[in-house]
């Protein structure tokens, strides 16, 4: 759901660009330049088709006339030109007056024109019948409530919206009008303290609001209602606006301001959204000044010129990014909560877990926080590393009963692949337990859950004082807010009779209050001897009283955890191997990727080996036989995941191939 840059035309007349249009009957868009000059072109490739030379004057706007299926074309020599479908000039009307905008009124037959000192009405035909041409040269009325040119005008349903370079909006009634053509109904001679230079009035159908849309050389832009007040203004641009137009498929307005970057607001909420829509993200790295914007309803397309007279073509896709959030690091990881809000979770080469929550007010807008780390990182650290390296230096007596058993040249290896980074190499979000899990390069898991002492200060927090009472409104409010959230999703609400359950109310408001408090650090999982590559969450209450996790990773060994306690559970161990080195090792590569199969209670994961081993899940090592062995890739295999509704094994390798497994005998 975003604009996205289709194609861009270079050098497309020697002179300025100042009108941009589009004939739907001919499917081309159309250019005029600042001498008279129009051209159209292709709208899916660009490619020139024909070049007008009707006009003496500068090109001041192109209106599609659909009744009649003509192109209008306007300029400053006073002459309206029109361009049929077959693409011939079908008429010329000297109106005796330079034009500087138009727009048709098709309720009551009339073509309104912007003019030096106000607006001027002509009556249409969509015959010749009657008249020598299309439009009445003869204006039928003229207001003058400007005092310089009328730059743009807009007819939405019996209104007419109006503004100059006087800096004045005005704004007419056109439906219950007698002789006249319109009524003035509003005027803010000052709207602007410079003359305005674009308008955009859009209708929310789904709201049933009007917005109107100003912008202006004193280098701001100005969203009102559709009866004149005020709602945001915009400001902060290095030049006067230069072009504006609506997005109606994504809610926002694009401006540009003489500057290679264009500028999006969400127009509900007044808030800046440029950096979390990369519609404009390849213009920012260019030499060029973007200066007109047009959006095209009939083909869902945006057009844009730029100081160097070339014109840019974005197409909408429904299938682009919504919404981009920008982060410091290269990202090797990513979780989500399944509950709305949907909060997200990142993990980037640094090491750091990032949380990111959508806004209240904007769903495009996203707030980061980092997750917080106590001293018991440093700590843990230093434990781990110091830990490992005496493991190297262990010797071959050790006895069959420990969990970890390996040669000194393997302890070397695999103490030489733990990094002083510490990479996030995955993220998995456990919604049953609120727990982060973040498997690292430096062979650990990070355990982030509620900060339990926050969460403490908040359920006995007292407000005093003014500042602190507002406080505890922001507070509640929050809180009434995700409580309603809870509410959509049904988790909390009886529906026998539909009441809500006491038990249920406190578990919601403590549900509350831990995200308020946020995520903190509380455990560090360290038994693995080198980077962590697959996390697996087993939570079956069915089978098994805890929940468990399963973590494997370069040091080939399968470890299980009781997430309930945070404690190490059990090590896979191979009953078959007599030989106590290789006891504890689930494959022959380093284990890449892991997933599990609740229909069979079964577990696969990943190797470098080329293979994949399937094993029977149990909470104690020895007991996780192989079943099956998915061989077929002739390179590493990078992930494998189930399809619980096919009962398929999907895998992907190194090769380039994505592999599809079916399971025959489910035992």
């Amino acid at each position: 759901m975003s604009m996205e840059r289709d194609y861009i035309t270079h050098d497309t007349h020697p002179r300025s660009i100042t009108a941009l249009g589009c004939s739907p009957a001919r499917r081309e868009i159309f250019i005029g330049f600042e001498d008279g000059t129009v051209k159209s072109i292709e709208v899916d490739t660009g490619s020139l088709v024909q070049t007008y030379t009707e006009h003496r004057g500068w090109i001041t706007q192109f209106l599609f006339w659909p009744k009649t299926k003509l192109l209008l074309c306007s300029s400053n020599d006073s002459i309206i030109s029109m361009i049929g479908a077959g693409g011939n000039i079908m008429d010329r009307i000297f109106v005796g007056t330079p034009i500087y905008s138009m727009y048709l009124n098709t309720k009551k037959d009339e073509i309104i024109f912007g003019i030096a000192d106000g607006i001027q009405f002509h009556k249409i035909k969509d015959t010749k019948e009657g008249f020598s041409h299309y439009i009445d040269p003869k204006p039928s009325s003229i207001l003058r409530e400007h005092d310089d040119i009328v730059r743009c005008l807009v007819v939405l349903d019996s209104r007419i919206y109006s503004t100059g370079y006087d800096g004045a909006l005005v704004i007419y009634d056109c439906h219950f009008t007698g002789r006249e053509s319109a009524v003035r109904i509003f005027k803010n001679s000052k709207a602007h303290d410079a003359g305005i230079s674009c308008l955009s009035v859009e209708k929310d159908s789904i709201e049933n609001t009007v917005w109107v849309f100003t912008g202006s050389f004193d280098k701001t832009i100005k969203v009102w209602t559709g009866e004149g007040k005020i709602v945001h203004k915009f400001e902060g641009f290095v030049t006067g606006i230069t072009g504006l137009c609506y997005v109606p498929k994504n809610k926002t307005l694009n401006c540009v301001a003489g500057t290679s970057n264009a500028f999006i607001f969400d127009p509900k909420s007044g808030e800046d959204v440029t950096d979390f829509i990369d519609t404009f993200v390849q213009e920012t790295k260019g030499h060029h000044n973007l200066q007109l914007l047009k959006y095209l309803n009939d083909y869902n397309i945006m057009l844009a010129s730029t100081s160097r007279r070339q014109l840019i073509v974005y197409r909408y896709n429904p299938s682009g990014c919504l919404t981009s959030l920008k982060c410091k690091q290269t990202l090797d990881s990513v979780c989500f909560t399944s509950k709305v809000p949907i909060l997200i979770f990142t993990g980037d080469t640094n090491g750091q877990v990032a949380k990111w929550e959508q806004k209240q007010s904007n769903q495009l807008v996203y707030l980061s926080e980092n997750l917080l780390k106590s001293e018991l990182v440093t700590k843990e650290s230093s434990r781990i590393q110091g830990q490992a390296k005496q493991n190297t230096q262990k010797n071959d007596n050790n006895n069959e009963s420990n969990l970890s058993f390996y040669s000194n040249k393997q302890k070397s290896d695999l103490y030489a692949n733990i990094k002083k980074t510490n990479i996030v190499l995955k993220l998995l979000y456990v919604e049953s337990l609120d727990y982060i899990l973040a498997a690292c390069e430096d062979a650990s898991i990070y355990v982030y859950c509620f900060d339990e002492e926050a969460v403490k200060i908040l359920k006995n927090m007292k407000f005093s004082d003014e500042n602190a009472k507002i406080e505890e409104k922001n507070f509640n409010y929050y809180k009434e807010y995700l409580k309603s959230v809870d509410v959509a999703n049904g988790d909390d609400l009886d529906e026998t009779n539909f009441e809500f359950v006491e038990e249920a109310k406190t578990e919601e408001g403590d549900s509350v209050t831990n995200r308020v408090a946020g995520y903190v650090l509380k455990k560090i999982l360290c038994e693995h001897t080198s980077c962590v590559t697959s996390l697996v969450v087993i939570d079956r209450p069915d089978l098994y009283p805890n929940k468990f996790l399963l973590s494997a990773g370069w040091d080939r060994r399968v470890c299980i955890w009781d997430l309930d306690k945070l404690r190490l559970f059990d090590l896979f161990r191979n009953k078959n191997v007599n030989n106590f080195e290789e006891v504890e090792l689930a494959s022959d590569g380093n284990i890449l990727d892991m997933c599990y199969c609740p229909k069979m209670n079964y577990f696969a994961h990943a190797s470098t080996d080329s293979m994949c081993y399937v094993r029977k899940f149990s909470t104690y090592g020895s007991e996780m036989v192989l079943v099956n062995t998915l061989q077929g890739h002739f390179s590493e295999v990078n992930c494998i995941r189930w399809i619980e509704n096919k009962a398929l094994w999907v895998t992907g390798g190194e090769d380039g191939t994505v592999r599809i497994w079916v399971i025959c005998n489910e035992k």
